[in-house]
């Protein structure tokens, strides 16, 4: 079974919205979701505003309600398939946590570019070679990590969604902005890895 990990800070915004997201786009028993933050505000719910973006790109009432932040533990990475970092901090961070996961961590942004550089395809081809959904999505996952050198560096920060823990709704409204597309090429990948 495949295994997703959203990672961002506090687990009250940005990862539990990528996570509910996924969820609400790729509902398959084969796969894993969940987010943890690194300074987790452990046992907190979704943050209010961000809860009310979560509904507004199409997020279950009952993957919202049940959301309480968890604290990033490191066996949480070892066991995962995929880690969707929330910012570049997040993704260096997991790795000095777990080097071996180098290749399998991205930032949500990052992997959203990297999946749009990779044609439908080339997403068959790379999962054709292997056999089981978690063994497809390493596949695909050494394809987008071959990428990252040939698909074009972002600008300084273009790699990060923004933190709207603690600020206005707009800017909760911005993170869900860039995260609902990103997801959406996550999902894609996910089901190459599930076909």
């Amino acid at each position: 079974m495949p295994r997703v990990l959203a990672v961002c800070t506090g687990n009250v915004c940005r990862s539990p919205l990528t996570a509910v997201l996924l969820r609400a786009r790729i509902a398959d028993p084969r796969l894993s979701i969940a987010s943890a933050g690194v300074r987790a505000l452990t046992g907190s719910p979704f943050d209010a505003a961000t809860a009310r973006v979560a509904r507004e790109h199409g997020a279950r009432e009952e993957h919202i309600v049940a959301h309480r932040a968890r604290q990033l533990r490191p066996a949480d990475l070892g066991r995962a398939d995929l880690v969707l970092a929330l910012s570049r901090g997040h993704r260096r961070g997991a790795v000095e946590t777990d080097p071996s996961v180098l290749r399998s961590v991205f930032t949500l942004r990052e992997f959203a570019r990297l999946a749009r550089a990779a044609d439908d395809d080339a997403l068959s081809d790379a999962a054709s070679r292997a056999v089981g959904p978690s063994a497809r999505l390493r596949e695909l996952l050494l394809l987008l990590d071959g990428l990252r050198d040939v698909a074009g560096l972002p600008a300084d920060r273009e790699d990060d969604v923004v933190d709207p823990h603690g600020r206005p709704d707009p800017v909760h409204e911005m993170a869900g902005a860039q995260i609902a597309p990103a997801v959406d090429q996550v999902v894609r990948v996910l089901r190459a890895a599930l076909s």
